[in-house]
């Protein structure tokens, strides 16, 4: 019976009305593999878990198939640099996480590649002065912890 269980975990596939499957399979390391697809059959993402929390990189994709963001998570909370991209490759975000909240600067580029916005976030929260530039890569708006802008 324990044989049939870890067979049927390995291949089942449980349908979702928020249009993708879902499929869980258990590593040789004990590590279990949290997959969801596309209804296309497309992969939509990869989670690792261990003890029952996130543990590893996420990865998630476009239905197309190109990589749509990478986040490292540890003892179920995100930590670590996860990085976004838009479908055509660019990058599109850089995040620091510590703790599962984002700590460190957060970056945004345009899909040219230009930078679009940048802000300090410590604990979760924005500390200091967010900036933000149009695509010719002029400053634009310079915004103080309390939302106030500065010129």
């Amino acid at each position: 019976m324990k044989t049939f269980m870890i067979f049927l975990e390995a291949f089942l596939f449980v349908f979702s009305i928020g249009g993708y499957a879902q499929r869980v399979y258990t590593r040789p390391d004990g590590v279990r593999i949290y997959v969801e697809y596309y209804w296309s059959g497309a992969k939509k993402s990869e989670t690792p878990f261990k003890h029952g929390e996130a543990e590893g990189v996420r990865i998630k994709w476009y239905e197309s198939g190109a990589k749509k963001s990478e986040t490292p998570f540890k003892n179920g909370h995100a930590e670590g640099v996860e990085v976004e991209w838009y479908e055509s490759g660019a990058k599109k975000s850089e995040t620091s996480f510590k703790h599962g909240k984002a700590d460190g600067v957060v970056v945004f580029w345009y899909e040219s590649g230009k930078k679009r916005s940048e802000y300090p976030c410590k604990n979760g929260k924005m500390e200091g002065t967010a900036k933000h530039w149009d695509e010719k890569g002029n400053l634009i708006t310079k915004l103080m912890k309390d939302r106030k802008e500065v010129k």
